[in-house]
């Protein structure tokens, strides 16, 4: 499946909102709180869907650690990624710790420049490219 295929899949099957939106909703429990847009919908769009995670609140919180873990574009992404981890290590722990270990070395869609060309790569190219598997494949493999 092309990952354009699997995004729109994403945005039709979740209603996602259009990444320029001035406002998205972020769900707090059974409260929806109106954030300005961050910016960069797209990419994070595409973490989910690289990720293979909907927009629910453990989505968000796996979307969040990855995030973290392999750069933020903005402040205010990182602020929401930070919230994010803090729900998920009081409901989640043991998820957060076990995404935390695996998303080392990994590849964030927020510092490309060409997220248009990726739209025509197979998902299974992107999930290679972003986890770096052939980059840690030749690292434990030795020169």
């Amino acid at each position: 499946m092309l990952v354009k295929e699997a995004l729109a899949a994403f945005i039709a099957g979740f209603n996602t909102v259009a990444p320029d939106a001035p406002i998205i909703w972020v769900h707090v429990g059974p409260l929806r709180v109106p954030v300005p847009n961050p910016g960069h919908l797209e990419a994070h769009d595409l973490h989910h869907v690289m990720l293979g995670v909907g927009p629910d609140v453990a989505g968000e919180i796996e979307v969040g650690v990855f995030e973290l873990r392999t750069g933020c574009a903005t402040w205010s992404i990182f602020f929401l990624d930070v919230l994010a981890l803090l729900v998920g290590l009081a409901w989640r722990p043991r998820d957060v710790l076990r995404w935390w270990k695996q998303y080392a070395g990994w590849r964030t869609l927020y510092l490309r420049t060409d997220l248009k060309a990726i739209l025509g790569w197979e998902l299974a190219e992107l999930r290679r490219f972003a986890s770096n598997a052939d980059a840690r494949a030749t690292i434990a493999l030795g020169p």
